[in-house]
């Protein structure tokens, strides 16, 4: 899982209403992940083309929650595959919220998990 919004184009529509409201739904997301251990991803393409992802704001919850934090490449291009540029932005993520950084995460399938329910419930 990777920041919860909604990505279009540069413009990053995190929340379409109050934080507050979007607060209770990273909290949400957050206990979830902690809770059934499934990581949350920061994602380099976010940060390898500045866009307005990776949203600190989230990973402020995350880090207080204590959520297993993992780094996702995205890498839809050969280019990005491998993106070591992007990991000293990533570990002062992880230290600057002191997130629980697992490395390399355990695959699970989610289809028959309650996180997967919990996750498509969810209404931003």
């Amino acid at each position: 899982l990777n920041d919860s919004g909604h990505y279009g184009g540069r413009e990053f529509f995190w929340c379409r209403r109050s934080f507050s409201f979007c607060k209770e739904k990273v909290e949400k997301i957050c206990i979830a992940s902690y809770e059934y251990d499934v990581p949350l991803e920061i994602n380099f393409q976010g940060i390898r083309e500045e866009r307005a992802y990776p949203k600190e704001a989230f990973w402020e919850v995350a880090g207080k929650i204590g959520c297993p934090v993992t780094f996702g490449f995205d890498s839809h291009q050969t280019h990005a595959a491998g993106d070591i540029k992007s990991f000293p932005k990533a570990m002062e993520m992880v230290e600057k919220f002191k997130l629980n950084y697992i490395g390399k995460p355990k695959l699970k399938s989610l289809w028959n998990h309650r996180l997967f329910l919990i996750l498509t419930n969810l209404k931003f």
